[in-house]
């Protein structure tokens, strides 16, 4: 592999007579919960190159690789990749690059692989909702894409709903206890909401942003070309995008000259 300087995400370096881009690119961990109440995390990087979603592990054998990190699985965890500058290439405002056009043209171009989350939470269809209940604890105000054994999108299923959906039965009639039992329903897939917009991970952030105001939803499942679930974009992780591309041409990501 060719020796390339220290690298500074979004800088351009030079080794011997060829130009080089340096991008640094955050690695994502994905966490599925599944019955019994294991916990399966997978790290994956949006290749910025290929506009698409590979497991961390194959970037190892990538020749575009200049630094892997000594610990993937940390918070932030990024590697830093270089190309010609003349490759094309996905590389959103969220790895610090500059607006090369208006804001509208960036959105327009920018896929929603580069600004999505770096880490996501799915739960098995099949999973107790009492398991779920217990390992997300207190936490509220969550969403989480729902998905099979193959890690394919069945819908997505809010903290708030994971409450008991059959009221308890007044103290007059203790013998409807057990009927509401059998008739509340006991698995994710049972109370998720299953028609929900699926968005590509190279779909744009104006696509994305159209599609969250069209369907009035705060967050979209992201998913691969075979269609499993690889992220979860909010309307927040889109509006920091925006905050960042409209930023004045002299200030950092913390607004300072």
């Amino acid at each position: 592999m060719q020796h390339i300087p220290t690298p500074v995400h979004g800088h351009t370096v030079r080794t011997q007579s060829v130009a080089m881009r340096v991008e640094r690119v955050p690695i994502r961990t994905t966490t599925r919960l599944t019955p019994g109440g294991e916990r399966h995390r997978e790290l994956s990087v949006y290749c910025p190159f290929q506009a698409r979603t590979f497991g961390a592990e194959e970037c190892q054998h990538c020749a575009r690789l200049v630094t892997w990190t000594d610990d993937p699985t940390a918070e932030g965890a990024a590697i830093v990749c270089a190309s010609e500058q003349t490759e094309t290439r996905a590389v959103a405002l969220h790895f610090g690059d500059r607006m090369s056009g208006s804001l509208e043209e960036e959105a327009a171009r920018t896929p929603i692989g580069v600004v999505m989350a770096s880490t996501c939470v799915t739960a098995e269809g099949e999973l107790e909702i009492a398991e779920l209940r217990l390992m997300l604890g207190e936490k509220t105000g969550r969403a989480f894409p729902v998905v099979d054994r193959d890690g394919a999108l069945l819908g997505v299923i809010s903290a708030d709903r994971l409450g008991p959906s059959v009221p308890p039965p007044p103290p007059s009639r203790p013998g409807l206890r057990e009927l509401l039992s059998r008739l509340a329903p006991t698995k994710v897939r049972e109370v998720m909401t299953a028609h929900v917009v699926a968005f590509p991970e190279n779909g744009r952030v104006r696509e994305a942003l159209n599609a969250m105001l069209v369907e009035r939803v705060r967050y979209l499942p992201v998913v691969s070309s075979e269609g499993t679930v690889v992220g979860l974009v909010w309307d927040l992780d889109l509006l920091s995008w925006l905050a960042r591309a409209n930023r004045p041409a002299h200030e950092d990501d913390h607004g300072r000259p």
